[in-house]
């Protein structure tokens, strides 16, 4: 009877060390990027940094935002985005190079709006207008338009080193995959 007794509060014990509690039934992934399109893509991404109001469950990091960029994506192509402070939340922005001066005109008047209503998940990134678009790693750039533009050395949209753009956020614990179709 005793031994049945030990071995009961043992199981206990193991069952207690291997079942996941409601904090880490969740983990972050890397975001999966996929080109479903059938032009390439560049790929501009964020997360936010550990800061010192994280919840104890780490499921919304507090810190400041990064950005970085560029990676290309080819058509019907997918690319792992690493996620270094396993951020549950990954925002992301990504253009199709302008095969002509319409297409530049829609994109520079797309990022004019953006520009002018900045939402909280807008980030500041490398100016791609008329160049190949330059890898990029901001931190202090994300703090506002503002810094962004000034950090572009222009406050006008197309014409500085930065942009400030508008995100698509991505819950890496419900679904770390994006299937970009164009829309």
């Amino acid at each position: 009877m005793y031994s049945r007794i030990v071995l009961f509060a043992l199981l206990g014990a193991v069952l207690t060390l291997i079942t996941p509690t409601a904090a880490s039934a969740y983990s972050s992934a890397p975001m999966n990027f996929c080109n479903k399109t059938s032009k390439a893509l560049i790929l501009a991404y964020a997360y936010h940094s550990p800061g010192v109001s994280d919840p104890a469950d780490h499921s919304v990091l507090t810190g400041p935002f990064v950005s970085q960029g560029w990676r290309r994506v080819d058509p019907q192509k997918c690319t792992m985005v690493s996620n270094p402070f396993d951020a549950r939340y990954i925002f992301w922005f990504s253009y199709s190079a302008a095969q002509s001066q319409s297409e530049a005109d829609s994109n520079y008047n797309a990022l004019k709006g953006m520009h002018d209503n900045a939402s909280p998940e807008s980030i500041c990134v490398t100016d791609f207008f008329g160049r190949s678009a330059d890898a990029f790693t901001f931190e202090d750039e994300n703090e506002s338009v503002a810094v962004c533009d000034k950090a572009g050395g222009s406050g006008e949209v197309g014409l500085g080193k930065t942009l400030w753009v508008e995100t698509h956020k991505v819950d890496t614990w419900v679904d770390p995959t994006v299937n970009f179709t164009g829309e």
